[in-house]
This record gives structure tokens, sequence and C-alpha cells, in this order.
């Protein structure tokens, strides 16, 4: 029996790690789920085809360990949990929210606490086949200027053509080509993900064969095909960091968590400058100006509930009120940066614990001379400087809950 149960988690935590770029789901939109009259996804609670993977992870656990022990920190973070749910403006929407995080917190400890879990044959492998698979399917899309439909819908596809109203196009000598989603929601999400996942495989992989080689190639085409400027400076950032501590040998834990700090502080200061920006009518590009609107929309919030913030997953349907947008606006997003939108929907107190999280993982990583997790946490929180995917969409999440349990690790 215990054979056969290992067997069958085995088999569902590598189906998980193949399907980590999948978007299927079933969302059920409800009167939270519109802003001005308009759905957003955002705020729909989403049921995805790899939250039922999830779920039968924890079912394997839970037969596993028989008994949930009693933690403080577990219970510390409940209760400022219920606090942020029960103080916002639409604690329906929070509950959702914080519901997804626990999930994703158990998804990092499964991967820290499951010892004889197989690095190269359960996560590796299927991340190869995933990042392959995943990319031809970008490059198809960029080939044929649409996406490719047929199967791949049951993946979470989205059918649009470089034609559709709102894609995201790029311009190349005078031609507007389209921005490859793969099964993304966004071209920029499918760059940081394929940037981290080749990452972890290039690092991680102790058995340098061909398909290896061939992932890290398709990879690259993806990103580089999905014309993400974010992805493309974030590398720059983190390879010239690599190579400048790698060779020197000194790199340290305080000189880590100092890189945190400082992305801290320049996040605390762009809604100042936003404002600055802003009063003085300097003009900007519609992207740019979008995000600093936004920048100075989470200042707004975040001087309204400094200690516990707006609510998670309130941040949206705070936007009308934060004085910043015109009363009626279809460009209903998060602000680009995951330490603002921390501060903003869960204040001082939840940037804290989140900042606190990160740093154990930083420091551990470090500790233990793991540059395949410590580069790819840099990565994520480089990108997150200016872009908000790892905190609000399905695939990156899991991808970050999957390297922070992979932090703690000893045997990678």
């Amino acid at each position: 029996m215990k054979h056969f149960l290992k067997k069958g988690e085995n088999l569902v935590f590598s189906l998980l790690v193949f399907l980590l770029p999948a978007q299927l789901g079933y969302h059920f939109f409800s009167n939270f789920s519109y802003v001005f009259g308009i759905r957003v996804d955002y705020l729909a609670p989403t049921l995805y085809l790899t939250d039922i993977l999830v779920f039968l992870l924890f079912i394997f656990w839970f037969l596993k360990e028989k008994k949930i022990e009693t933690n403080y920190w577990l219970i510390l973070f409940s209760g400022f949990a219920v606090v942020n749910i029960l103080s916002a403006s639409l604690p329906q929407a929070a509950l959702f929210k914080w519901a997804k995080v626990g999930e994703l917190l158990f998804l990092g400890y499964y991967v820290y606490d499951t010892k004889n879990l197989d690095i190269q044959k359960s996560l590796i492998l299927p991340l190869v086949y995933s990042v392959s698979f995943f990319s031809l399917v970008a490059i198809g899309q960029f080939v044929f200027q649409k996406t490719l439909g047929g199967p791949l819908y049951l993946l979470g596809e989205r059918s649009f053509t470089a034609q559709t109203p709102g894609v995201a196009l790029f311009a190349f000598f005078g031609k507007e080509l389209l921005r490859p989603y793969s099964t993304f929601s966004h071209p920029n999400s499918l760059a940081g993900f394929m940037l981290v996942a080749s990452f972890l495989l290039a690092f991680l992989n102790k058995n340098k064969k061909i398909i290896v080689r061939i992932a890290l190639l398709l990879g690259a085409s993806a990103i580089f095909l999905s014309v993400s400027l974010n992805a493309y400076l974030s590398f720059l950032v983190v390879a010239i960091f690599y190579l400048i501590f790698r060779r020197k040998k000194i790199l340290t834990t305080k000189m880590v968590v100092s890189g945190l700090f400082l992305m801290l502080l320049a996040s605390l200061a762009l809604p100042i400058f936003a404002n600055i920006f802003m009063d003085r009518g300097v003009k900007a590009g519609e992207s740019l100006f979008n995000r600093l609107v936004l920048a100075q929309a989470s200042g707004k919030m975040l001087a309204e509930s400094p200690l516990w913030g707006v609510g998670l997953n309130n941040f949206i349907l705070q936007l009308p009120n934060s004085g910043v947008l015109p009363k009626i606006s279809w460009w209903l997003q998060p602000v680009h940066n995951t330490n603002l939108l921390l501060l903003a929907e869960t204040g001082l107190i939840g940037l804290i614990l989140f900042a606190g999280l990160v740093i154990k993982s930083l420091a551990a990583a470090t500790k233990h001379k793991n540059w395949a997790v410590l580069l790819s946490l840099l990565l994520i929180l480089v990108t997150g400087l200016s872009d908000h995917y790892w905190l609000t969409l399905q695939q990156n999440q899991l991808l970050f809950s999957l390297i922070l349990g992979l932090s703690f690790r000893r045997d990678i």
C-alpha cells in the first residue's frame, strides 16, 4: 500500500511540475468580480487544474504525516490574515486570495519537507519537458501570428490573433507583430516564468543531456520572442551579479540581504517619484503613465491603512476610491511592483512577514552555495520591481512557491 501511495504521489508531483505553465481553470464570477461593470479576472475565484494536483499532494502528505503540528508562526500568520480579511472593503475577495496563499505555503513546505523527493527525476526532468513544450507553443504562435488552438485549449491557451484588440504587439520595421503568450495571461508572465525555470535547469541539472540543452535553447527563444524588456534587463542584472561574485567568491548573506533592502527602498520611493512626475505634468508614454498612476494609487492606499493594508486582492477594487484614476476606466491592473502591491494590500506587517520569509530563503541558499535557487530568487525579486505576476498569476505563483521550498533543502 505504501509503495502504491508513493508512486502515485511522485506521479502527481511530476505532473504538477510539467503543467506549471498551464492555466486551464474555471472562473467563478460574482458581483465583486466587476469594477465599472467590467469583469476582472483577478477578482474571480478560480479553480485551476494545477490547484487540483496540489490538493492531491496534500491528501498524500496528510495520509503520510497523520497529524498537523501546532506552529506558533502559523498561528500568528493566520491571525494577521483574519485581521486583513475583516478590515478589507470586500472581505470575500481577500478570503479567496488568502486561501490561495495557504495553498502556496503548503506547496513550498511540501517541497522542503519531502525527504525522499528525487529532485532530478521528479522535478528537473518534468521541467525540461515543460519548458520545451510550452516554449514550442510560444514559438508556434509567433510564427503563425495567432494562437494554435486545438487541444491546447485544454491547457489554457486563449484564442486570438495579431488583429485582436488589446493583444500585446511590438513594432518591427514598421509592422506590428504578435508577442507570443503560450498558455500564459501575458508575454511578460511567460518570459518571467521561462527565465526562472531556465536558470533552474541550467544550474540544477546534473545530467548534461542533449534534451536539457534543447530545453534551454527553446526557453531562450520564447523569452527573446516575448519582447519583455523587464526579463531582458533582469537577466542582465542577475548574470552580472553571478559573474562577479562567482569569480570573487566573496558572496555573503549580508550582501544578498542588503540587495533585497535596496529593492524595498526603491519600491517605497516609487510613489514619491510618481507624485513628483505627475505634479509637474511631465509627458510619458501610455505604459509608463499607467504604471506611475498605479504607483501613486498604491501610495495613497498605504497612507490610509499603513499597518495591515486595504485587504489582500482589494487593490483593483480600491482604485476608484484612490482619487488618482478617472471614475470610469478600463485599465484595471494591480500596481506593477510586487513590494508596492504587498504594501498596499497587506501594509507594513504583511511586507515584513514576506520579507522575513524571503530573507530566510536567500540566507539558506547563500549558506549552501545553492546558485540555482539563489539566482532564481534574485530573478523573481528583480522582475518584481516592474511587474506583479509573481503575486497575481497562477503559473508564476506556483513556481515561486516551489523555489522557496527548494531554498531550504540541503540535498540539491
